[in-house]
């Protein structure tokens, strides 16, 4: 919180002395709090869900029941829920156990103006520290479920391969290298990966190789002391100490700077480093998660590469497929970014026209699922603000002529093969066989995405694959 004056809470007082309950809770609303009394200790854990209760004022001396019993189900139910013992006893006894029971605070009933305001502070002190511990649960897990494997997008066997791996290699401390081109998701891998795994809880720190420039790189990965440069005006943490206890991930490793390397591989060895301008030795414990979407392999023969550096980052290798290759995952993750930017942007949009749907699945995406996003993006900014569906012009020009040109050169290949009357016109089987090769050819041997291309059930392509002798995968 920012100024804790301006804190204000759902109480609840449990207590039998009636004075001291209405005293303290016009105190309390006087300064913006909720207050809820409860004179008996009856039902007082469905009231406490109920009402949303962020702080409880307990009276130690209850005649229906003992505070400390009450305090200690209180914790149990509720494990960060703050509880005030307050009592008119002076005695410390009762105060230690409250404390070792796990009561927030223990204070004496007020009976002044200043021990009001006294208790007050408290409250507003137990209220914020709540509020802030649930709002840092929210974030948690807005970041867990953000990360959780089910928002990564796809049913393919690529995928299906690669959410096996990702939920194996999550349970370990090994060292992880993802392979893939730009815009497959890498970072988004090594984030679910490192949400869960037993990192989990620790830091995650991510430095793009590529991006920085060559005399700043020393200093992002391992820190600097003042005056160790030009400009180095303070002492500055690496990313390999933000990442202490939780994980480094490298993006675009391939990028790194030979002499560089060298410093990394020590790194992971010896669990420590020097901060630039530095002699003393820091000791981390960081896994590493690299990625790349170069030929790491062939970098090494060419010398590009340090051998050891690359076996020491590769412990456990994830490959992942261009989308082009996966092209069946295609309708699953268009449905997501519609329903992502359709809520952002207030519209209606709910699908894809099919014309749409099979222009998307034409194109080869060079930019991958990050290219898709941007696309349905800007497809729904284009939409009607009634609209409940992504039209074909709606789409880019490039991907509009996927289907544009699809139906241009099968309907002129057609005609230049058919002439009514000729000798030489082919059979219908001839074009039949020449139609599904095309499509399988079109389709990369995926006889589902071809039936469907065709229009005819699986069922009915796979009759005409063993009639025609066709060779599919």
């Amino acid at each position: 919180m920012d100024n804790i004056d301006q804190v204000k809470g759902t109480i609840l007082i449990i207590d039998d002395d009636f004075d001291f309950a209405n005293l303290t809770t016009t105190h309390l609303k006087n300064h913006g709090h909720t207050v809820y009394v409860l004179n008996e200790p009856v039902n007082y854990l469905s009231f406490i869900e109920e009402k949303e209760i962020e702080t409880v004022l307990l009276d130690v001396m209850i005649p229906a029941a003992n505070g400390f019993d009450i305090l200690k189900k209180i914790r149990h139910r509720f494990p960060s829920l703050p509880v005030i013992m307050t009592t008119a006893l002076q005695s410390a006894h009762p105060a230690v156990t409250a404390m070792k029971i796990g009561a927030f605070d223990y204070i004496p009933k007020p009976d002044s103006d200043d021990d009001f305001e006294r208790l007050n502070l408290v409250v507003r002190n137990a209220v914020s520290i709540y509020q802030s511990t649930k709002e840092l649960d929210r974030l948690r897990g807005v970041v867990e479920k953000k990360y959780s494997f089910s928002n990564i997008i796809g049913t393919s066997k690529a995928m299906r391969d690669v959410f096996y791996q990702i939920e194996k290699v999550a349970e370990s401390n090994i060292n992880v290298l993802i392979f893939g081109e730009s815009g497959t998701g890498k970072e988004l891998i090594a984030r679910a990966i490192h949400h869960n795994g037993p990192r989990k809880k620790g830091p995650f720190a991510d430095l793009n190789c590529a991006a920085v420039a060559y005399n700043l790189i020393e200093s992002e990965l391992f820190g600097h002391e003042k005056g160790a440069f030009t400009g180095a005006y303070t002492q500055k943490a690496g990313k390999f100490q933000q990442a202490n206890g939780g994980t480094l991930f490298l993006d675009e490793i391939g990028e790194m700077p030979t002499p560089i390397q060298v410093k990394i591989l020590r790194a992971i060895q010896e669990r420590s480093f020097e901060r630039v301008g530095g002699e003393k030795k820091i000791f981390v414990d960081v896994r590493i998660i690299s990625a790349t979407n170069k030929n790491l392999k062939q970098e090494v023969q060419n010398k590009n590469f340090r051998e050891d550096l690359f076996y020491r980052i590769s412990g456990f290798p994830i490959h992942l497929k261009p989308l082009r290759e996966r092209i069946e995952d295609i309708p699953l993750l268009v449905n997501h970014f519609i329903q992502k930017f359709s809520k952002e942007m207030n519209k209606q949009v709910v699908e894809v026209h099919p014309a749409a749907l099979t222009a998307l699945k034409l194109y080869s995406w060079p930019g991958n699922v990050r290219e898709l996003e941007n696309v349905i993006q800007r497809a729904i900014v284009l939409t009607d603000k009634s609209s409940k569906k992504i039209h074909l012009d709606n789409l880019p020009l490039e991907i509009q002529n996927m289907v544009q040109n699809e139906d241009y050169d099968s309907t002129r290949e057609m005609l230049s093969s058919i002439r009514i009357g000729s000798n030489q016109m082919p059979s219908f089987e001839e074009i039949e066989k020449r139609v599904i090769l095309e499509a399988l050819t079109r389709c990369d041997g995926n006889v589902t995405l071809a039936a469907e291309q065709l229009k005819i059930g699986r069922a009915t392509i796979y009759r005409k694959i063993e009639k025609y002798g066709i060779k599919a995968k």
